[in-house]
């Protein structure tokens, strides 16, 4: 454990929540069960959630990974004169690379999910102290001439602003490399859904609502949502209709890959993990598309969606795309929801507001060269591109 002082700069920071240390540790995988009910209030108190962050899908996905480094977690512990310690901020470290062998190693942080987002999670109203006491702890315990990265990073929110304001006055040389959007549900801009729809396309709900009464004339559609001890059931109903269509002829469906096997049923499913909700449109009775969201509160991430392609020219998914935004008004089960796909998916015409992400690179201290940080990013873009040539 490491503690320390604030810079002047948080001086003031610290005196309106009582002027204490600040301590940074980084725990093994295998003590998440002594700091089990922290994380989960912090998850709940956090300025932005990451739902890929919950304690039990960070465990089970660091039992996949083979790096020296994966399967650590920094815990950032406030605490006041008076009072118990508070955990003000939480990171799950990740991989350790090298983009050749002549530059300086990249550590990340780790990313939790197929499509999900390196946020670490920090306690509303602590932004500045804990990103600042995580920089701190990374130049004095990792590496001073090392390079560190939060792939998919959103950015415009509390804890992007912070992390970017921070760098820039500590002049820590930074690059926010290969920008994207991901469509968003973000239901606070609007009172109620007849608020909210007014940012579809009047030509998008027009052919939607046809497909609608299209399908409706083959029998009853219903919608229904699962949570709790509902999941396992709906899980397994998912798998099946996903292997059904063409992730199962690719072999790509959950049921077909042994690691996503793992997460869904021991994971996703557990009642004590409580962030998987599942959505499916059905017909007669019958789910002919379904999603599964991991989160809540603040923040929820589509895990995964799959249709009956047999009744694919009623476009059943995007029907379900549209009811969920219906539905998230009724029952307000969370704030925002991430699609982790690009605007160019189907899903992009339904969900029409937009999440800035970015790769951010950046030194450890002042001392870094800038050229090594942008010689990173041209690297790392240059990489990207191969694969996606060689796919």
């Amino acid at each position: 454990m490491m503690k320390f002082a604030t810079s002047k700069g948080f001086q003031s920071g610290l005196h309106r929540h009582g002027k204490e240390a600040v301590s940074v540790s980084e725990l093994s995988i295998d003590a998440i069960p002594e700091i089990d009910a922290l994380w989960r209030d912090l998850y709940i108190n956090c300025a932005e959630a990451n739902p890929c962050y919950a304690p039990d899908y960070v465990k089970t996905v660091f039992t996949f990974t083979r790096s020296k480094r994966a399967g650590s977690v920094l815990v950032i512990n406030y605490s006041p004169v008076k009072g118990p310690k508070e955990l003000i901020g939480l990171l799950p470290l990740g991989i350790k690379f090298r983009v050749f062998n002549s530059l300086a190693p990249i550590y990340v942080g780790q990313h939790c999910c197929f499509n999900g987002s390196s946020l670490p999670l920090i306690r509303s109203g602590f932004e500045e102290i804990a990103l600042f006491a995580l920089l701190k702890w990374l130049s004095t315990n990792i590496s001073s001439n090392g390079l560190f990265m939060f792939p998919e990073l959103p950015m415009g929110g509390p804890v992007g602003t912070s992390l970017i304001n921070l760098l820039k006055e500590k002049q820590i040389p930074f690059i926010c490399n290969q920008m994207f959007e991901r469509p968003l549900i973000d239901i606070s801009c609007a009172k109620n859904y007849e608020d909210y729809s007014q940012l579809m396309k009047g030509r998008t709900k027009q052919t939607l609502n046809r497909k609608m009464r299209k399908i409706s004339s083959l029998g009853e559609i219903t919608f229904s949502s699962h949570t709790g001890l509902d999941v396992s059931q709906a899980m397994k109903e998912f798998c099946e209709l996903e292997v059904k269509g063409w992730k199962g002829r690719a072999g790509t469906a959950l049921l077909q890959d042994a690691k996503g096997k793992k997460l869904t049923y021991e994971t996703l499913s557990s009642p004590s993990f409580g962030l998987t909700r599942i959505e499916a449109l059905r017909l007669n009775g019958q789910a002919i598309a379904m999603n599964i969201y991991i989160g809540g509160g603040k923040n929820a991430l589509l895990f995964k969606p799959t249709y009956d392609e047999t009744y694919a020219k009623y476009s059943p998914g995007s029907l379900l795309y549209f009811e969920s935004i219906k539905q998230l008004f009724k029952e307000e089960w969370t704030q925002r929801i991430d699609s982790a796909v690009l605007p160019s998916d189907q899903l992009g015409s339904i969900w029409r507001q937009r999440q800035v992400f970015n790769n951010l690179i950046f030194g450890f201290s002042h001392l870094t060269p800038e050229p090594l940080v942008w010689l990173a990013a041209s690297i790392l873009n240059l990489k990207l591109k191969a694969q996606n040539i060689f796919k």
